[in-house]
C-alpha cells in the first residue's frame, strides 16, 4: 500500500529551504548596506540592487513550492497554464514517444502577481495585489534598473542614480512587505478554517453522544 505523504514534513522541507536561502541572502544584503554607509558608489550600489533582486526570486519561488505542496492535499482546480507557471516547465513528447522537459521562463512582474494572488487563492483568500500603488510603481522601476544594469547596452547603462536607488529601496521595502501581509492574512484564514472545523467536530460528537442516549433510553 503506497503511504501518504505527510504535509508536515513537505511543508517543513519546503519552509527550511526557503529560511536558509533567505538567511544567506539577508546577510549578503545586511552587508552590502553596510558598506554603502561609507562607499556609497556605483559597484556597490549594482551589488545591492542584484543581491535584493535574488532575495525576491527566491520568496517567489518559496511561494510556488508552497502552492504545490497544498495541491498535494487540494486539487485546487487549477488549468494547465496555471500548472506550467507554477512548475516552470512541461513536459511534451516527440514523434519517437521521447518525453522531454519544457522550461518555462515568465516575466517577473508577472509571476509576482501570479504567484502572490495564487497562495491566496490556495489559502482561500480573496486578494490581489494592488497594481496602482506607489509601491508597486517603485518595484517595476526597481526590476527596470535590475535588468538594465544586468544587461547593459551602453556604459551609462550600469549608472544608478540616487533617485533610481531610492526608488529601488522603496520597491523592495513594499514586495516584502506585501507578501508578509499576504502571509499574514492567509494564515489568519486557515486559523479561523481550523477553529470552525474544530466547532463543527465537536457539535457532531454532541449531536452523535444525544442520539447514543436517546437510543438507551428507547430500551430502558
Amino acid at each position: 500500500m503506497k503511504r501518504q505523504p505527510d504535509p508536515d514534513s513537505l511543508y517543513g522541507a519546503v519552509t527550511d529551504d526557503f529560511l536558509t536561502l533567505l538567511k544567506d541572502f539577508m546577510e549578503e544584503v545586511t552587508l552590502v548596506s553596510r558598506h554603502l554607509k561609507s562607499h556609497n558608489n556605483q559597484p556597490w550600489r549594482r551589488i545591492y540592487i542584484r543581491s535584493a533582486f535574488a532575495s525576491l526570486e527566491c520568496t517567489i519561488a518559496y511561494l510556488k513550492a508552497h502552492i504545490l505542496v497544498v495541491r498535494k492535499f487540494d486539487p485546487l482546480g487549477l488549468s494547465r497554464s496555471q500548472l506550467r507557471a507554477l512548475k516552470e516547465f512541461y513536459t511534451s513528447t516527440k514523434k519517437r514517444g521521447q518525453v522531454r522537459r519544457v522550461f518555462v521562463h515568465p516575466a517577473f512582474l508577472k509571476d509576482v502577481i501570479f504567484a502572490l494572488e495564487l497562495f491566496a487563492y490556495a489559502c482561500y483568500v480573496p486578494k490581489r495585489v494592488n497594481t496602482s500603488s506607489t509601491g508597486w510603481l517603485a518595484l517595476k522601476k526597481f526590476v527596470a534598473i535590475r535588468n538594465r544594469i544586468t544587461h547593459p547596452k551602453k556604459p551609462r547603462h550600469i549608472k544608478v542614480s540616487d533617485a533610481e536607488f531610492r526608488s529601488s529601496m522603496t520597491g523592495i521595502k513594499w514586495f516584502f512587505d506585501t507578501v508578509s501581509e499576504f502571509q499574514r492574512e492567509s494564515l489568519d484564514n486557515l486559523d479561523k478554517q481550523l477553529r470552525g472545523m474544530e466547532r463543527a467536530v465537536k457539535r457532531m460528537r454532541r449531536a452523535e453522544r444525544r442520539k447514543m442516549k436517546n437510543v438507551q433510553n428507547n430500551f430502558t
